[in-house]
């Protein structure tokens, strides 16, 4: 297919769909930390209360007719429902009636980087998103259609996942390729040459840097030599904020790094060695 082809059906799959990302009805939305719960509780003599409920770090919540909370990370809204009314009925209220809704959520999000209009982390109001999706979401690719797309998945331990741009946008089956909390997505022209077979051996480098890709992994590598050998910040950028993310034991680690007081103050303690794998992010300020 030729690329003008191509590119209009990019355009029209944008046109129709601009932030397509409804919930998967059949994987239920599983809650977890910082998620915010509208909580409506109603009983007997017009008793009712509403209120707002963020989700612990710890994985639970305390409504204020308890005086104990209970844990809700893992779980779904049906299950949350289902424990609560329990708990009411028995030491509190009788004949409760409870609905549990999400009115924030905060806790799902996938690493978009590379050659993507809007990189940066995206939140997901469901178990998983379709690539196709997402792309379109965050504006579509920087220039043609012409990319890879390189997938580091959570949940797995095994190579990151390669596919093409082009045909996964123009996926129409039942079941597309999806992504789910905490997976990596990183977009790139086929014309880069990637170390594909071999792409735990670097590091990765992205955000608010002059020359955000991939860097060869070397002894002693840290967080901000690391940024200082792909070009150093942008004016945009803020270094206070920087995150490395780090797959280990099948789940993918967040590591907050604060290369502000490195800088600044000296502090070396603070500006962590990387591994090969890792991926260095550093987002835009906020001004």
């Amino acid at each position: 297919m030729k690329l003008s082809v191509r590119l209009l059906i990019f355009s029209l799959l944008v046109v129709s769909n601009p932030i397509c990302y409804s919930l998967d009805e059949e994987i239920p939305y599983r809650i977890g930390s910082g998620d915010q719960l509208r909580i409506t509780i109603i009983g007997r003599h017009d008793y009712k209360v509403q209120e707002e409920l963020k989700v612990k770090e710890s994985g639970e919540i305390l409504p204020s007719i308890m005086k104990k909370s209970f844990h809700v990370a893992g779980l779904t809204l049906a299950e949350v429902d289902q424990i609560l009314t329990g708990i009411l009925a028995e030491d509190y209220i009788v004949d409760p009636e409870v609905m549990v809704e999400i009115s924030q959520y905060n806790s799902h999000k996938v690493l978009v980087i590379g050659e993507v209009r809007h990189p940066g982390e995206v939140v997901l109001e469901s178990e998983t998103l379709a690539i196709k999706d997402l792309v379109i979401r965050l504006g579509g690719p920087v220039g043609d259609l012409n990319k890879t797309l390189v997938v580091i998945r959570a949940e797995t331990a095994g190579d990151p996942e390669i596919l093409q741009l082009d045909q996964v946008l123009m996926d129409s089956s039942i079941n597309p390729v999806s992504v789910r909390s905490n997976d990596i997505v990183y977009i790139v022209s086929k014309t880069k040459d990637l170390p594909l077979n071999d792409l735990d051996s670097v590091v990765y480098v992205f955000g608010q840097i002059a020359n955000p890709g991939l860097l060869p992994y070397s002894n002693n590598l840290t967080a901000l030599t690391a940024i200082l050998n792909a070009g150093n910040f942008t004016r945009e950028a803020a270094p206070g904020r920087t995150v490395v993310k780090r797959r280990k034991d099948g789940e993918i680690h967040t590591i907050n790094v604060d290369l502000n007081e490195v800088m600044s103050g000296g502090d070396k303690s603070k500006d962590i060695p990387v591994l090969p794998g890792d991926i260095i992010y550093v987002p835009r300020a906020i001004f």
